[in-house]
């Protein structure tokens, strides 16, 4: 019999520059964003995020018919 371990903690970053974004972090501020215009009881069922470091924004699609951006937050430098 194996023991089974538990699973580690991972993340996704994006590095451009010098610095350092976290891709969860992104998605969460999307899904907030969109939440606040369509009302928390509305509904994802696809989510596209485009993001573009080079101007500092992320842009997203939200159920092939909303869209929208932000501004690509402070980095945190590269580790």
């Amino acid at each position: 019999m194996t023991c089974q371990q538990p699973a580690a903690p991972s993340g996704t970053y994006l590095q451009f520059a010098g610095a350092e974004y976290s891709i969860r972090d992104i998605e969460q501020r999307v899904r907030a964003a969109w939440h606040e215009s369509a009302g928390e009881d509305a509904r994802i069922s696809r989510l596209r995020i485009y993001i573009k470091p080079e101007e500092q924004r992320v842009y997203y699609v939200v159920n092939n018919r909303d869209s929208g951006s932000l501004p690509l937050d402070p980095p945190v430098p590269a580790k």
